[in-house]
């Protein structure tokens, strides 16, 4: 037994698509036949006066391409018909390789029971036509030939913008030979033209966004707009301090009195982020270079107490923009006349080790002080003996508030249809229908198997009328309705005041001259005609 006689397949090239009878016939070159020793056995054959064959000798003459005759007996033998009902028209281009099926390859009589199938092709993007050659790569009899670039790895698409060019496994479609399809998918079609700029088996496809289609969807739910809410977004400010009143006790802590120490107020350079007001605490160390604005030295003070009363006065004078130091002789008082806000009160980083340090009398003195030291509106427990006073009378760091209004989706759940047409100019046309005063719309039997762009953009823009906007035109005609009932005049016959004023809102002379100027951009949908 050959190796030929178990074989169910058998290959070719296309060699011509043009059959007169518009039956899907192919004129294919067979690979596993001696295609020049069938053109041989044909060259006895005379039809007419004329060999069958052309003068070169290397294939039939063309007038006798698809051609069959009965005296003498000939039908063109490089005819294969398509496995396929006519019904389906799939046929391949010229140069594209086909699967061949015959009823009896070793008793192929009168070369007629011959059939093809459309052949595998190496890339979804040489669907147009793809090179014998190319296509048998992807056979075990095929050549070498470098396929085509993948779409898609395991984690997904290599290129995210290819996604939906072409179907997903679990769906149907209907390929043209270049890229427009129908998919079918399980609650939902989509007839797509051009939805790929280019189809290039060396490059990525990308999705056409401005691509005519057709669709219609069926789906078990559908979303729909609740009620319109409010919220209430609290965010924190964050600003440079521009001041920090910093204190120590430099004689007394070791005793129980009396107290003798400095009170500084610094200017701070405001420049890095150590010193914005969500960062800084009572630890942060000051970097750059710093003076102090204000300085007062307090000698033999006789309780925490008072050494207390003292601080606090100068922190609320800095917040007041006058500090008034009324136990001193003369009485000391300092006008704060530049910028003060936010500043920082804090013991220094020398009070604060002790604070922190073993337990003794220092230890009680200075704790006892940063409990008592404190603004009025301050939180001791969260920062003793420190705090940020962000504007006047303000404590703790500043914040925005900002009202964000949004309304939540809801899902009912049910049966919903939609159908979308889309394009970048829709025409709806009646065959029996003109526009008075434009002309008709003419179809012409040519335009059975498509429309032209010059007919499109000539007689069908010309017979047409722009698509009105719904709602554009109500609310256009509310407002002539509300200037229309509310508006006034000086007296008789004079034009009437520039503004109307309606029980719902004011309408004026030049709000409706404007409005009415957007008619035909605002109003009508030029892109959407209908005769």
């Amino acid at each position: 037994m050959s190796q030929d006689s178990l074989r169910i397949l058998f290959g070719g090239t296309v060699i011509d698509i043009s059959d007169p009878d518009l039956r899907e016939r192919i004129r294919v070159k067979p690979e596993w036949e001696k295609f020049q020793e069938i053109v041989s056995s044909l060259q006895d054959i005379v039809i007419d006066g004329k060999s069958v064959l052309n003068d070169e000798k290397t294939d039939i003459r063309q007038q006798f391409w698809y051609k069959e005759y009965t005296k003498p007996s000939f039908s063109d033998p490089f005819v294969f018909l398509s496995f396929l009902p006519v019904q389906v028209n799939v046929t391949p281009s010229v140069n594209d390789y086909v699967h061949l099926i015959y009823s009896n390859w070793s008793e192929n009589t009168g070369r007629k029971n011959q059939f093809y199938l459309k052949g595998p092709i190496s890339s979804m993007m040489a669907l147009s036509q793809e090179n014998s050659n190319q296509s048998r790569s992807t056979l075990a009899s095929g050549a070498n030939v470098t396929p085509g670039i993948p779409l898609k790895s395991d984690k997904g698409f290599f290129n995210s913008l290819t996604k939906g060019v072409f179907a997903e496994p679990e769906d149907y479609a209907l390929y043209s030979k270049g890229r427009s399809d129908i998919i079918l998918k399980d609650t939902e079609i989509l007839l797509r033209s051009k939805k790929t700029p280019i189809l290039n088996s060396t490059i990525y496809p990308v999705v056409n966004t401005k691509r005519s289609f057709l669709q219609l969807s069926n789906f078990d739910m559908r979303t729909t707009n609740g009620t319109k809410k409010t919220i209430t977004q609290e965010n924190t400010v964050s600003e440079q301090i521009l001041k920090l009143v910093e204190y120590q006790i430099t004689y007394g802590l070791g005793g129980i009195g009396p107290f003798s120490g400095v009170i500084n107020i610094y200017n701070l350079p405001g420049k890095g982020p150590e010193t914005l007001t969500n960062n800084f605490s009572s630890q942060t160390v000051i970097t750059g270079n710093v003076y102090s604005s204000f300085t007062h030295e307090f000698l033999n003070i006789e309780t925490i107490d008072e050494v207390a009363v003292i601080i606090n006065k100068v922190i609320s004078g800095l917040n007041d923009g006058r500090i008034n130091l009324e136990y001193t002789n003369p009485k000391q008082t300092l006008d704060i006349t530049d910028k003060r806000f936010p500043f920082y009160y804090r013991p220094s980083i020398t009070t604060q080790k002790i604070a922190n340090g073993p337990i003794g009398n220092e230890w009680d003195n200075v704790n006892k002080l940063l409990n008592l030291v404190k603004y009025p509106k301050s939180k001791p427990l969260e920062n003793p003996g420190g705090g940020l006073i962000s504007k006047k009378d303000k404590y703790g760091i500043q914040k925005s508030y900002k009202k964000t209004s949004y309304t939540p989706v809801k899902i009912e759940n049910g049966d919903f249809g939609y159908a979308v047409l889309g394009s970048e100019k829709l025409f709806i046309i009646s065959n029996s229908s003109q526009i008075p005063g434009y002309p008709k719309i003419q179809l012409n039997s040519s335009d059975v198997y498509g429309i032209n762009e010059p007919t499109l953009s000539g007689n069908y823009y010309e017979s047409t009328n722009s698509m009105v906007r719904g709602e554009a035109l109500r609310d256009l005609l509310n407002l002539m309705v509300d200037f229309l009932l509310n508006h006034m005049h000086e007296y008789h016959r004079r034009t009437p005041f520039e503004v109307a004023n309606g029980n719902s809102f004011t309408t004026t002379k030049t709000k409706l001259d404007s409005e009415w100027k957007l008619f035909d951009s605002k109003v009508l949908n030029q892109n959407i005609r209908i005769n």
